[in-house]
């Protein structure tokens, strides 16, 4: 029996396409490990917004038919007119889908999107840098408590746009150095994934790397332009006209207007703070329900009103850097930037800029959160740190410390990220979520259907959202309904009139879930009847 000989094994370690499968490998095996432990629970507005669209993608539907009850459903970040669904690009929701179509739960196309960004870093560092320097910084990428739990343990994205962000880098280092095919494919196909996942800050990123191109083209001779033209700019005109022409499809089908995007179609219904700060908020909006006019007046339009001074806008914009710092650059890790001159060498001046430039667009932003940052930042800043610790590495390597101080710094971030898991893991508190999810279960495992009617008794413009529903809401075992006390209530007990009906007062201490048919009875607060 025969066996490769070492050079064989250590050239096939070293392909880049062996390296980005192992990784990508681990992050998957990692966040399923963590969700097996702590199962993720919808909790903000936007998870119930990309749980909708991984749902009606799965059931091979791009939108949902306008439901005859829908006034009683309306909810944040989704709309019902001209069809039903989600506000946000289709990036997050096609993951969410392929984790119900492979493994049947939403949650594996988070991991779907973490390891396939992963496995996109491993190749955008491979693109200057060696097999163990691409490793380390999967590595560092893999350690990131920020990442692997924030992104990677709920369903509001930030992965899918760090693998467009991851793409369109490492094809911009591989065109810098040769015009060819392979990374014009990857560009083209980067800029796709961001137009579908963080349009604005995407395009950006775009630019940035469209730039650098030419910058680093500039400074190393021009290339022939019939290379270009040939090997760049037909393929990546090809990959953009299929991606483009399925986005026109697809917002035909949601909005009815190949040219309107879903999130315009939602804003011009709901909306009334805008999406930047040098814009003018819409005035005379009405609201078919209290709630949803208390969330948009006193919860998002104060963000653009504290923002319109410069104090307010500095003070606002402080706070939101100061998260992506901590988000981005975890300590020990954020020790690299302090204890070396990283500010040294073309690329990592490079690197740096687009990291500002990315910050300065977001800035611009009403909101600013960090998985906003993810084109350009996320991939930006890993790169950057695995040329710190590469830089600590060499100016130590004299003294023979400089592995034994990158290693320390990789230990003390294990042990950071480890901690931050273990709490994670072991966090027991119940929030308003985790009884919304416990009452749909334990409603499923009765017979029947059911229809719960929200009333809330107080101003309501917290995160805290009851009312989201199913793709398919006629055939979902619980429904969820605003209460009207007007003719929608009775056109949605018509409806679902083989249904059991229930009333939930989440503002009531205690929370008080009785059948309907008692909300004005004295006795309803006594209740219990099949109660959850």
């Amino acid at each position: 029996m025969s066996h490769a000989s070492p050079d064989r094994r250590r050239t096939f370690w070293r392909r880049t396409s062996v390296g980005a499968v192992t990784i990508a490998i681990a992050t998957f095996a990692l966040g399923a490990l963590i969700s097996t432990l702590h199962p993720p629970v919808p909790e903000v507005h936007d998870e119930f917004s990309y749980l909708l669209a991984g749902e009606t993608f799965a059931a091979g539907r791009l939108t949902n038919p306008t439901h005859p009850c829908w006034k009683s459903f309306e909810s944040y970040h989704v709309f019902h007119q001209p069809s039903y669904a989600s506000k946000y690009p289709p990036g997050q929701g096609l993951f969410l889908a392929a984790g119900i179509l492979l493994f049947g739960q939403p949650i594996a196309g988070v991991w779907l999107a973490q390891a396939a960004a992963a496995a996109a870093c491993y190749w955008m560092l491979r693109g200057r840098g060696s097999p163990k320097g691409a490793m380390l910084g999967s590595l560092v990428l893999l350690l990131q408590p920020s990442i692997q739990l924030t992104w990677g343990q709920t369903y509001w994205g930030g992965s899918v746009a760090m693998l467009g962000g991851a793409l369109l880098i490492g094809a911009t280092i591989r065109l810098i150095k040769q015009p060819a095919a392979t990374p014009a494919v990857a560009m083209a196909l980067g800029a796709l994934v961001l137009a579908n996942s963080r349009p604005y800050e995407g395009a950006v990123a775009c630019l940035v790397c469209v730039l650098w191109t030419l910058l680093g083209w500039w400074r190393r001779g021009w290339p022939d332009w019939r290379a270009v033209a040939k090997r760049v700019v037909l393929p990546q005109m090809s990959v953009m006209s299929i991606g483009l022409a399925a986005m026109a499809f697809y917002n035909w089908q949601v909005t009815g207007d190949p040219l309107t995007l879903p999130y315009m179609v939602h804003e011009e219904q709901y909306a009334l703070s805008p999406n930047f700060i040098w814009q003018e908020p819409v005035e005379g909006r009405t609201y078919r329900h209290q709630a949803m006019q208390d969330f948009h007046e006193k919860w998002a339009l104060p963000w653009h009103t504290s923002q319109q001074t410069l104090a307010g806008y500095f003070d606002s914009k402080l706070k939101a850097t100061l998260l992506a710092l901590w988000f981005y650059f975890p300590i020990p890790l954020a020790v690299v930037f302090v204890a070396t001159p990283w500010m040294r060498g073309k690329q990592c001046r490079v690197l740096a800029a687009a990291c500002l430039l990315g910050w300065a667009a977001s800035m611009a932003s009403v909101w600013s959160w960090p998985h906003y940052l993810a084109p350009l930042v996320a991939p930006a800043s890993l790169a950057l740190l695995v040329w710190g610790l590469r830089n600590i590495a060499v100016m130590g390597r004299h003294r023979g410390v400089g592995r034994w101080v990158v290693t320390a710094l990789l230990l003390l971030q294990a042990t950071v990220f480890t901690c931050s898991v273990a709490s994670h893991v072991q966090n027991e508190d119940v929030h308003w979520h985790h009884l919304r999810a416990s009452f749909e279960q334990s409603l499923q495992t009765q017979p029947g259907k059911d229809v719960i009617f929200v009333r809330y008794t107080k101003p309501y413009y917290s995160t805290a959202e009851w009312v989201y529903n199913a793709a398919d809401i006629e055939q979902a075992e619980v429904v969820w309904a605003r209460e009207t006390g007007d003719e929608c209530d009775q056109r949605l007990l018509d409806h679902f009139s083989d249904r059991q009906f229930w009333l939930l007062l989440p503002d009531e201490r205690p929370m008080q879930f009785v059948p309907y048919a008692l909300r004005n009875s004295a006795l309803a607060s006594h209740a219990a009847d099949r109660s959850p």
